[in-house]
C-alpha cells in the first residue's frame, strides 16, 4: 500500500506523535513522503508503487474531510473498487456528517486511535459501527499505561455488542525525531542507543496481548514492531517503485535500491550541504544548470546511452558504461561517481563513489 499523509492539522496533542515539525499544524499533502498539491501526482505516485491500496493519515484526515472524501473517490474511480482504502482517524472528531461522506465515498476499512490520556470521546466510538466496513482500534503500546489500555479494550468490547470491530493494532512506542514529541522527557529510554524503539513496549504489548487472549475477546489482537513497519513494509514498497521507474542503464539492487553511474557539475554534487544547496537554487542558477547539463550531454553525443536528470541537474548513465568510458568522460569537465540511491522522488543517495576526485560525500 502507498501512505497518504492528507494534512498535518489535527486537534489532539498526543505526547508521542511521530510527524515532524514540518507537517505538524500544516495544511500540506505527502504520498509515500512525496509533497504532492493534486490528484494527478498522488495518482502517479500510487502507480509507481504498483499499490493495491492507500492507507490514509495526518494529523488527522477528518480535520479535511471533505477532501478526503474527494481523494478516495478519485482512487476508487482510476483504480476500480477493490483498491483498498483505509484511513487512520481519532474519535474526536467523529459525527454522523463526516462519517456518512466517507463510507459514500468508498472506505473500506477506519482504524481509529482513541486517547490513553483521557476516557472523553471513547462514547464516539459507537458512530463508526452502524456502517458496512472494517473497524480497527490502532494505539501504540506505551509502558505504564497497562492499565488503561486494558481499560479502552474492556470498553470496546462491551461497546461492541455485534462485534464489529475486528482487530487491535499494537505499535511499538518510538522516539519521534521532532521538537514536540515529549516521550523522552517522560523518561522513556530507548533499547538502545541505535533504535528509536522504546524499552518496554513490547513487554507492555504481551502483557495487553495476553489479557485480550485470556478474557476471549472477539477481536484479533497484533503488535507490530517499529522493525515490522520500517524493514518489510516500506522495503516491498520501495521494491515495486523501483522496477517501475528504473531505466534500462540501472540495475535495482535487492533491497530496491537504484546502482547507476552519474555524472555532476562540479558546482553542484553530492558533499556537504548538497540537499540544501538544491533545495535553495533561484530560479536563474536552475536555468544555468539546465543549460550545462545539456551542452554536457551533446559532449557525449551517441557514444554512451544516456538520460538527463532535470531536478538534480546531472547526467544518468549505467554503471557498465561509467566504467568502460571513464576516460573519455574524465575529458568532459565534470565529476564522475558510482550512485546508489532511493527510487525515491528526492533519491537519497545511499552511498557515491566518486571516480574522478577525491571529493567527499
Amino acid at each position: 500500500k502507498s501512505v497518504f499523509f492528507v494534512t498535518g492539522n489535527c486537534s489532539c496533542t498526543c505526547f508521542y506523535c511521530p510527524i515532524s515539525d514540518m507537517k505538524k499544524g500544516n495544511d500540506i499533502m505527502y504520498i509515500n513522503e512525496m509533497p504532492s498539491h493534486n490528484k494527478k501526482e498522488i495518482i502517479r505516485e500510487i502507480e509507481l508503487c504498483g499499490s493495491k491500496g492507500i492507507g490514509i493519515t495526518g494529523g488527522d484526515p477528518l480535520a479535511v474531510y471533505d477532501r478526503t472524501a474527494q481523494y478516495i473517490k478519485t482512487c476508487k474511480k482510476r483504480f476500480g473498487k477493490k483498491f483498498h482504502v483505509h484511513l487512520y482517524t481519532t474519535p474526536k472528531l467523529l459525527d454522523k456528517k463526516r462519517l456518512d461522506l466517507l463510507f459514500s465515498s468508498g472506505l473500506d476499512e477506519i482504524r481509529l486511535h482513541p486517547s490513553l490520556e483521557s476516557k472523553s470521546y471513547w462514547h464516539k466510538i459507537s458512530l463508526v459501527l452502524p456502517y458496512l466496513w472494517d473497524i480497527g482500534i490502532e494505539i501504540p503500546s506505551i509502558p505504564g499505561y497497562t492499565k488503561i489500555t486494558k481499560e479502552l479494550l474492556d470498553y470496546v468490547y462491551i461497546l461492541d455488542v455485534k462485534k464489529q470491530i475486528t482487530f487491535v493494532n499494537l505499535n511499538e512506542l518510538e522516539i519521534a525525531d521532532n521538537s514536540f514529541s515529549t516521550v523522552r522527557k517522560r523518561g522513556y529510554k530507548t533499547t538502545s542507543r541505535i533504535s528509536y524503539a522504546i524499552k518496554g513496549s513490547d513487554t507492555n504489548a504481551k502483557e495487553i496481548m495476553n489479557y485480550i487472549l485470556n478474557k476471549k475477546y472477539h477481536f484479533a489482537i497484533h503488535f507490530c514492531t517499529a522493525r515490522l513497519k520500517d524493514k518489510i513494509q516500506m522495503t516491498k514498497r520501495i521494491q515495486l517503485r523501483a522496477e517501475h521507474i528504473k531505466l534500462s542503464t540501472d540495475i535495482v539492487s535487492r533491497e530496491g535500491m537504484l546502482i547507476r553511474g552519474v555524472l555532476y557539475l562540479k558546482e553542484i554534487c553530492p558533499g556537504v550541504h548538497y540537499r540544501k544547496h538544491l533545495e535553495e537554487l533561484s530560479e536563474k542558477e536552475k536555468q544555468i544548470f539546465r543549460s550545462k547539463i545539456e551542452l554536457l550531454k551533446q559532449k557525449i553525443g551517441s557514444m554512451v546511452p544516456c538520460t538527463i536528470d532535470p531536478v538534480k541537474f546531472r547526467i544518468l548513465l549505467s554503471k557498465k558504461d561509467v566504467l568502460k568510458h571513464k576516460k573519455f568522460l574524465s575529458t568532459l569537465g565534470c565529476e564522475i561517481a558510482l550512485v546508489e540511491e532511493y527510487p525515491t522522488y528526492d533519491g537519497f543517495e545511499v552511498e557515491v563513489e566518486f571516480l574522478t576526485s577525491t571529493k567527499p560525500l
